[in-house]
């Protein structure tokens, strides 16, 4: 425990990647994903134990998703939070999102073997309904366009590990900011 406490002391802070995420995209495994692993890296962070289940009910049409209730998951989390507080931990940065409309792209270049160009048609992707409007769930198809005809994938190895690189570039640079404001507030202390 007083290594621990040491570390936390180096350290200062923590990442937390919650489920659902590009962050914890790897949910077959229990350890935390390649975007939580470059990051961490990079802003000098712990990685907590990744929560690899989320709120994704539109998803559970399709073998082996899970999604959480909202009334059970947020009560979840917040007591993993307060437990990372309680040991000591004053600056938590929870990782939640996914790679944007280049999902199939960031995807490829961490787990090329879960992309399966052979299988892709153009019609199988379908553009996400308007805001406010009415759409089925589970979704009607596993790639969701931002715009009809916009963000189709192209397979393409060398684009998709400078996406990938692009997105943790911009999530490191956020976190890296956000650090350094909380010591211009006297917040963050090392």
């Amino acid at each position: 425990m007083a290594k621990m406490r040491s570390l936390i002391i180096v350290l200062a802070f923590v990442l937390l990647a919650l489920g659902g995420s590009a962050a914890a995209q790897d949910k077959s495994a229990p350890r935390p994903g390649p975007t939580t692993r470059d990051i961490a890296e990079r802003v000098n962070a712990l990685i907590a134990p990744t929560l690899n289940y989320g709120v994704t009910p539109a998803m559970k049409a399709f073998p082996g998703a899970v999604s959480i209730s909202e009334e059970t998951y947020a009560p979840f989390a917040e007591e993993i939070l307060g437990n990372l507080a309680d040991n000591g931990f004053r600056n938590i940065i929870v990782l939640n999102g996914h790679a944007g409309n280049n999902e199939t792209a960031y995807i490829q270049a961490v787990a090329p073997d879960h992309i399966h160009p052979e299988r892709y048609k153009r019609e199988l992707a379908s553009p996400n309904p308007p805001a406010g409007a009415y759409y089925a769930v589970p979704v009607t198809s596993t790639i969701g366009l931002y715009e009809k005809g916009q963000g189709h994938p192209t397979f393409d190895s060398a684009q998709a590990k400078e996406y990938f690189r692009k997105v943790n570039d911009r999530v490191a640079a956020l976190i890296l900011d956000t650090i350094k404001k909380w010591d211009s507030a006297g917040v963050f202390k090392n």
